[in-house]
């Protein structure tokens, strides 16, 4: 785990020189906030780091950031980048690792060791809306899926018609939905492309009117103002560390290190 660590931090650091460059803002997210927070750097069994940015910096780092990447053994992976890529969110990697991630073993996009990037838009207040756009987003990720990986067993369409799109067609009517309500600044940013529900995790405008600096391992990253609401509405009482049982990492099962063509006997340790 320390190499998938001193690996991840490499790439943050990256991230954040880009993001200055460009006057982007990223913040920690999820359990990596908590990571900021509490243990001033990773939770020892995460093995990942998850960033946001709202969309329009989101759209920016895209980009821009790929042409300060290929000459530090990274690359980002996105839809409008890769069109084999089948997330609504992003992946910073390193092209000089190989890993097998939980649910994605049959993927045909490179596949590093990585930092999820997030994108963050505003929701509807209407509940009707709410129900709407989420019916819609899950409709239009099953046909994505099913296009990409044909040989997985395929969702029940719950939206006519999207058969007759192209996956480059279903990539800009995801973003389109996903970015429907963008306009109404007053609205709360949601992680749409969470690991959880729709709507679960959820900043509202005051936690993001400014930003506060925590300790990282060696880093000084950004975390919300209003870090404390955010991560008590998406875990509970997040400062307690959880019982050895649930001290588990979820995505990464095996790790290449491709200069050396060495497995890491660290992952899971």
């Amino acid at each position: 785990m320390r190499t998938i660590h001193d690996l991840q931090l490499n790439m943050l650091e990256k991230i954040d020189e880009i993001c200055k460059r460009f006057g982007l803002t990223y913040f920690m997210i999820g359990g990596s906030a908590i990571g900021a927070v509490r243990e001033h750097g990773f939770i020892p069994w995460d093995d990942d780091i998850d960033v946001g940015l709202t969309r329009s910096d989101f759209d920016k780092f895209i980009q821009d950031a790929p042409a300060y990447l290929s000459d530090v053994s990274m690359a980002l992976e996105e839809d409008r980048l890769d069109s084999a890529f089948e997330f609504d969110f992003a992946k910073l990697m390193r092209t000089d690792t190989w890993i097998e991630e939980h649910g994605r073993e049959d993927t045909r996009t490179r596949n590093g060791v990585f930092i999820d990037i997030f994108p963050f838009d505003r929701l509807p207040i209407d509940l009707d809306a709410q129900q709407q756009q989420a019916m819609q987003i899950k409709a239009l990720k099953d046909e994505i899926t099913a296009r990409v990986y044909p040989n997985r067993p395929r969702q029940i369409a719950t939206i006519s018609g999207l058969k007759k799109l192209s996956l480059t067609q279903l990539y800009k009517r995801r973003y389109q939905v996903m970015t429907r309500y963008n306009d109404d600044a007053r609205l709360p940013l949601a992680n749409m492309s969470s690991p959880y529900a729709y709507a679960k995790e959820v900043i509202l405008p005051n936690e993001i009117s400014s930003f506060e600096q925590k300790t990282f391992e060696t880093l000084q990253v950004p975390v919300i103002s209003g870090y404390d609401t955010y991560l008590k509405r998406l875990y509970g009482d997040y400062m307690t560390v959880p019982p050895v049982n649930l001290q588990v990492s979820h995505h990464i099962t095996a790790m290449t290190m491709l200069s050396s063509i060495s497995e890491d006997e660290g992952i899971g340790a």
